[in-house]
């Protein structure tokens, strides 16, 4: 018999509480529908292209033509503005200025040189003075060197072709003299010969030029005396006497073949640069392209970009527009990431605001993912649309 107390008899299995979801799965279970998941597709690219035309969550630019700010605007930023007016003053400037390209032919040279070589050699040939006298076609090459109208006695002539004569007969040879007039001349046929530029005062320097040599890859800048006939030719008489001396030994022989030289070049040395049109144009435009733009400073807080009381127009729009474009380049990533993302945050709950809207009052336009569609694109249009013709060319 027991007197402990009387136990009660409990269930083996807890009785299960049939409550109702909470509203949060209830909400999860229906984002999971593959029709929802569509339709939130779509309403996030949306929402995207909205964010993308509206400029992506940057700031916007605040100012149109016929504006009347209240108060002055002055620079929030530093910034730069070409002043194209100047800009294109050192272009052209640049273009007047640069070097004109001359073509070089150096084979007129070369082909005078020679001649001079050959009647040398013709002169030298001849038995005599007299005999040189006797042949009418070796006294005109004579008068070449030695024209009569320098008022010279027969004496004085007969003494420089005999100069001349021993001059070769002594050890020189007409290679050899060849070879000093090439050495001579061998400034001439590297940078060429002009008797006056040819190209315009207005289409290039007159200090320098470019020459385009044969084989040479790019034209050299020359000096133009350093090809003008009447400048180089003032030394030409003594570089001849210098080589010639070099040659032979006969130095008082050396003097008087020089100066026969000298007489017989210097009314034919010959015009080997060609001015080359197309080159020098296309020189005076890469001269031009080289100008840097000249930039007009304008400094935060102090720079007044435009007056109170007074409509903007296009000067003060394009200033405007330009500081705002300092402006926008200077905003670091964390800040165009917070305006990204509370811009895309607006168009969102804006969106879900009116979803809720639509879903208590046209639950067809959810249900017919055709008429969804078709009131997306037709927001999406219009606020596209709004922002094309809100700009000043369309107002």
């Amino acid at each position: 018999m027991s007197f402990g107390p009387s136990r009660r008899h409990r269930p083996s299995r807890a009785v299960a509480l049939n409550l109702p979801p909470n509203l949060w799965i209830r909400g999860w279970d229906v984002v999971r529908r593959p029709e929802v998941l569509v339709r939130l597709g779509w309403l996030l690219a949306a929402a995207a292209v909205l964010w993308l035309a509206t400029g992506a969550g940057l700031p916007p630019f605040g100012y149109r033509r016929g504006d009347v700010p209240r108060r002055k605007l002055i620079a929030r930023v530093d910034f730069q503005r070409e002043d194209k007016a100047e800009t294109e003053k050192r272009r052209q400037e640049a273009r007047r200025t640069a070097e004109a390209v001359y073509d070089l032919q150096p084979r007129l040279l070369e082909e005078v040189r020679q001649q001079l070589t050959n009647k040398v050699g013709r002169l030298v040939q001849a038995e005599s003075f007299d005999a040189v006298k006797a042949q009418p076609e070796l006294k005109a090459i004579w008068e070449e060197f030695s024209p009569p109208l320098m008022s010279r006695t027969e004496e004085e002539e007969r003494s420089r072709y005999e100069a001349l004569r021993t001059y070769f007969t002594a050890g020189m040879d007409s290679n050899r003299f060849d070879e000093a007039i090439r050495r001579t001349l061998a400034p001439f046929e590297k940078n060429g010969l002009l008797k006056e530029l040819k190209h315009p005062l207005e289409q290039g320097s007159q200090v320098s030029i470019l020459v385009a040599a044969p084989g040479e890859l790019r034209p050299r800048r020359v000096a133009v005396d350093d090809v003008r006939i009447d400048k180089v030719k003032v030394n030409l008489r003594q570089r001849l006497e210098g080589e010639l001396r070099a040659a032979s030994n006969m130095a008082d022989n050396a003097a008087i073949v020089a100066e026969l030289a000298y007489t017989w070049l210097e009314s034919r040395l010959p015009q080997t640069l060609v001015w080359n049109r197309e080159a020098s144009a296309e020189e005076a435009e890469r001269a031009a392209a080289a100008v840097r733009p000249v930039m007009v400073e304008y400094k935060a807080g102090v720079a007044e970009l435009a007056a109170a009381g007074k409509p903007l127009g296009d000067e003060e729009i394009a200033l405007l527009r330009l500081e705002y474009e300092a402006l926008v380049a200077r905003l670091g990533w964390a800040s165009r990431l917070a305006r990204s993302v509370a811009t895309f945050g607006l168009y969102t709950a804006m969106a879900v605001l009116c979803g809720f809207y639509i879903y208590h009052r046209r639950p067809k336009l959810l249900t017919d993912l055709r008429s969804y569609l078709t009131l997306l694109a037709a927001v999406v249009t219009t606020v596209i649309l709004a922002m094309v013709f809100a700009d000043d060319s369309f107002r």
